[in-house]
């Protein structure tokens, strides 16, 4: 009798996380799915740097104009930071100032959330890699002048795809 109410019990623990992991994939999809629905498009300047993944194959790895932040701005330690970009006379987003949260903003600026990298002033901002047919890296690289991307509220940031 014990054995089966054992039984029982371990595959209920199993169904229970069998059924978390579903949910916990659902809601990342569904975050990124609404991101892509609701998030503001903008036009970013590229720099793009010239890696190949052995693993993943080919890919553009991105450097944004707007990941160097001029020397004057300090970012102290914060682990996170946020922007705010504003569209200049060609639709391109440029940085304006680093958010604060009482600041409100223009209705056609955005913030986007960047993480200090190496550099005190070099930020990323998790959309930093864009994947390739194989054999187009190159083309790509030499191609590609602006990353369009997708930003929402939070400033939580996802590449669409990357323009001449």
């Amino acid at each position: 009798m014990k054995t089966s109410i054992l039984t029982t019990n371990g595959q209920k623990w199993l169904l229970l996380v069998v059924v978390v992991q579903i949910v916990i994939v659902a809601v990342l999809i569904a975050s990124k799915e609404t991101l892509l629905r609701t998030g503001q498009t903008v036009k970013l300047e590229l720099a793009p740097l010239d890696p190949r993944s052995l693993m993943q194959g080919d890919y553009v790895r991105l450097n944004y104009k707007i990941s160097q932040l001029p020397p004057e701005v300090g970012l102290g330690d914060s682990h996170r930071v946020q922007l705010i970009l504003h569209p200049d006379e060609n639709g391109i987003f440029q940085f304006k100032e680093i958010s604060r949260k009482s600041k409100i903003l223009a209705p056609d600026e955005v913030v986007i959330t960047g993480r200090p990298a190496g550099d005190q002033n070099q930020l990323h901002f998790g959309i930093e890699s864009y994947f390739v047919p194989e054999g187009t890296g190159i083309e790509v690289e030499r191609s590609a002048k602006y990353g369009i991307v997708k930003v929402n509220k939070k400033g939580d940031a996802m590449l669409i795809s990357l323009s001449p």
